[in-house]
């Protein structure tokens, strides 16, 4: 509010930005806004109350019936509607859909995990609290550290070389995570931790990059809005899903209520398992995704 300009150039430029503003506003697709708002929403309702009421209740079905008949009514949209919300050519560009299911089963299985995490080393090593903080850091400080160094090694090597290098790294961190045992030393939970932050870090900037080239300047919050859905879609899903799948190994094995040890330590086994296949979904945008051409200038000796 302090350091931003009001407007950006003379009365009437303003005047005339705001008329186009408002005639834009005016020819939105407002039935595939609001249905995309009630699909995710209600998808991820059912994901959220899921594990505590059953997935199988009336109100999780219900939630997930919503959410494909609103995707429906979205999908719909984008092909008639005369202004979409997302232009339908978008969705045959593969450096529009590739980053948005990398972005989508990254998160699934990076969050997975991450939630996971805690409860492995309480439950399964008997680690308290602060120590299990301590240890957890190496994933976001990698995370965090790789991401500009990614973004920059990006525009030298391409982005599909970086984005499929990334998915590889945090699909290994979620199998190391599957081969936990008892006798794993601090070493290989920090290597499996580590990893999982270099992967995000170096594959979430060129998802960016590839899908940014991708589109006009004027729909770059389009583009941003999809990046954003893919990714909370893939959190929230990858939480759920995955806690629920090690609780159901709880209750499989009768271990309600059982001491932390190497029992509880195996029921997280195949909730890893799944992330890591979730995360190899990931390997495939990769894959598919192309490198932002660039014009690299050569120097005369």
């Amino acid at each position: 509010m302090v350091l931003l300009p009001r407007r950006r150039g003379l009365d009437e430029e303003e005047e005339q930005r705001k008329l186009e503003a408002r005639r834009e506003f005016k020819k939105m697709d407002w039935v595939g806004s609001w249905s995309l708002s009630f699909a995710v929403g209600t998808f991820m309702l059912a994901l959220s109350i899921g594990p505590s009421v059953g997935w199988t209740s009336l109100g999780t079905v219900s939630c997930f019936v919503a959410a494909l008949i609103m995707t429906t009514t979205f999908v719909y949209r984008i092909r008639h509607a005369k202004n979409p919300l997302i232009p339908a050519h978008y969705f045959a560009r593969r450096n529009f859909v590739m980053p948005m299911i990398l972005r989508a089963s990254g998160n699934f299985a990076y969050f997975g995990a991450f939630f996971l995490f805690p409860l492995v080393m309480e439950q399964g090593y008997k680690y308290s609290i602060p120590r299990v903080g301590a240890l957890a850091i190496a994933r976001p400080i990698t995370f965090s550290l790789c991401s500009p160094i990614a973004g920059y090694v990006a525009v030298r090597i391409g982005e599909r070389i970086s984005a499929f290098a990334g998915a590889v790294f945090l699909t290994l961190s979620l199998v190391l995570f599957a081969m936990l045992h008892p006798s794993s030393g601090v070493w290989f939970i920090a290597l499996a931790l580590g990893l999982s932050g270099l992967g995000m870090g170096v594959a979430m900037p060129s998802t960016s990059s590839a899908m940014a080239n991708e589109v006009l300047p004027s729909e770059f919050g389009v583009m941003s809005a999809a990046q954003m859905l893919a990714t909370q879609v893939g959190e929230v899903a990858g939480i759920q899903i995955l806690e629920t799948v090690q609780q159901a190994e709880v209750r499989r094995h009768g271990l309600n209520g059982a001491a932390p040890g190497p029992a509880l330590l195996e029921t997280f086994h195949l909730p890893f398992v799944i992330g890591a296949c979730v995360a190899a979904v990931g390997i495939v945008g990769g894959y598919f995704m192309r490198s932002v051409p660039r014009e690299r200038s050569k120097q005369k000796a």
